[in-house]
């Protein structure tokens, strides 16, 4: 018992370790996704910019923001540049912002809070034409990944192309464009051509759908060409065996007829996980462990646990129980199967009161169980740990609820 009791307090005590390390710094933030402001500072000094809709992307290392005015069809501007944490601040270099061209090549530093799907920056914007304090909250309106975490996704950088009659490899692409970014998401796109200090710049933004090799897209913005705002043209989309994706379709509305765009492009930055797709990841392994623990098959149940995993529950009917090591926890599971053979109905489980905060390689989750056939209900923590990409349990415990 003095064993039990010594183990369940180093996991308490760990647990509240990696609470402290997971809050300690805003860089674990994940912020990363598509997002829709909903207040600002902004809208307080100029009431002509109320009814706009403004959309932020953030990606692994850029950030990418347009507005327009959807009642109009007009694009009224955009930028965007690559962001980094340092310390707790959020630092966004700017590398073009329609609005204030004199901002190109500033870092602008912010203060972020998130909670949920709200997310407050805040900060002072200083450039030579500009001195604001800025305050914007914005809702997550759409994931950088999907759940399958999908090749296609991501931020992708243009090298070469097609448009019309014109071809472009990438020095022409450079010269003509500056840099060139798409980002395509599960429900979003926006395309950025960057220019040159300003010049040039332009971008397309709208909702898309992919869907095996065909890819479609609904114009919801285009700052050269409102008249194509609602237009949903279908292109061929696919990832070739060197890695660049390949864009091929036809534009035939307005002023453009069987206007040939083909496009090439490669990887503008490494895709990490994290996010939404992390979340369901460890919610699917501890699925995982409760599934194979009710079809009895221990080669899956022991999969689900690192090779050091520390168990420790405590039921009020026979104590404490604590194991060290996966080779104990599966000895004592074997154990308790043969003395209990029949199976574990999960079809009543049900999970709540989720709370999770996810690292590098490590993460907590803590959540209510409801045995909904057998009305047991226990808190329930995980300690999970990413090995070779897989999330598998380190620590548990699991506290009976009256």
């Amino acid at each position: 018992m003095k064993k039990a009791t010594k183990n369940l307090f180093s996991l308490t005590i760990l647990f509240l370790l990696m609470i402290s390390s997971a809050t300690a710094g805003a860089e674990t933030l994940d912020i990363r996704g598509v997002w829709k402001m909903v207040e600002s500072s902004w809208e307080k000094e100029d009431p002509t910019l109320v009814g706009r809709e403004v959309i932020k992307f953030i990606t692994e290392d850029h950030w990418i923001v347009v507005s327009h005015r959807p009642s109009e069809k007009a694009f009224l501007g955009g930028g965007g540049g690559t962001y980094e944490w340092v310390g707790d601040l959020y630092q966004e270099s700017v590398e073009v912002l329609s609005w204030d061209p004199s901002s190109v090549g500033t870092v602008q530093i912010y203060s972020i809070d998130l909670n949920g799907e709200f997310m407050i920056q805040q900060g002072k914007l200083q450039t030579q034409e500009t001195n604001h304090e800025l305050w914007e909250r914005w809702q997550k309106i759409g994931e950088l990944y999907d759940e399958d975490f999908r090749e296609l996704y991501g931020t992708w950088q243009l090298t070469e192309a097609h448009y019309g009659n014109e071809q472009l490899d990438a020095e022409k692409v450079a010269s003509s464009y500056g840099k060139v970014l798409k980002v395509i998401t599960p429900d979003y796109f926006v395309g950025t051509f960057f220019g040159h200090k300003g010049e040039g710049f332009s971008m397309t933004y709208g909702k898309c759908v992919l869907q095996d090799a065909r890819y479609r897209e609904t114009i919801l913005a285009w700052s050269g060409e409102d008249n194509l705002v609602g237009y949903s043209p279908t292109f061929f989309m696919s990832l070739r065996n060197d890695g660049k994706l390949h864009q091929h379709g036809y534009l035939n509305h307005g002023s453009f007829e069987d206007y040939l765009l083909d496009e090439i492009f490669i990887r503008a930055e490494e895709r990490r996980e994290g996010g939404v797709f992390d979340r369901k990841a460890i919610m699917a392994a501890i699925r995982a462990e409760s599934k194979a623990f009710s079809d009895q098959d221990m080669d899956r149940f022991q999969n689900c646990f690192t090779e050091d995993v520390s168990y420790a529950t405590y039921n009020p009917d026979i104590g404490a129980i604590d194991s060290e090591g996966r080779d104990e926890l599966m000895k004592r599971t074997r154990a308790h199967i043969s003395a209990n053979p029949e199976k574990w109905d999960i079809s009543g489980l049900l999970r709540s009161d989720i709370r999770m905060k996810i690292s590098k390689d490590l993460a907590w989750t803590s959540y209510l169980q409801e045995d909904t056939l057998t009305g047991t209900r226990t808190r329930e923590l995980r300690i999970l740990e990413k090995v070779d990409g897989q999330w598998k349990i380190a620590a548990l415990s699991a506290i009976p609820l009256k």
